[in-house]
């Protein structure tokens, strides 16, 4: 019998503190959330797995290219002096230009 993997608990606040604050604090620091604590298969330990502020609010997309596309894009980004998460986003603004939305992406 398969066993059904366990789902982290939600992240919660410090006592007395409210879980935005939690959240601005680490923003204007540029430091880390404690986020929720996992299991490894012993069970022995408990891993913090802990978001990076520049990743909150965010969501992370991602698709399977083939590698000439991959090193193309990479490249393209290279020429440019941007990183690839600039390139994508870029990518998308236009697109949302394109199609007549707002270019929301940050």
């Amino acid at each position: 019998m398969a066993r059904t993997p366990r789902r982290a608990p939600a992240f919660q606040a410090p006592a007395g503190e409210t879980e935005i604050a939690v959240i601005e604090r680490a923003i204007a620091a540029e430091a880390t959330v404690p986020g929720p604590t996992r299991r490894t298969r012993r069970g022995a330990k408990t891993i913090d797995v802990s978001v990076p502020a520049y990743r909150l609010g965010c969501t992370h997309l991602g698709a399977w290219v083939n590698d000439a596309a991959a090193r193309q894009f990479k490249a393209m980004a290279m020429e440019r002096g941007v990183s690839i998460r600039e390139a994508v986003i870029d990518m998308l603004n236009a697109e949302f230009a394109r199609r007549g939305r707002p270019t929301i992406a940050d």
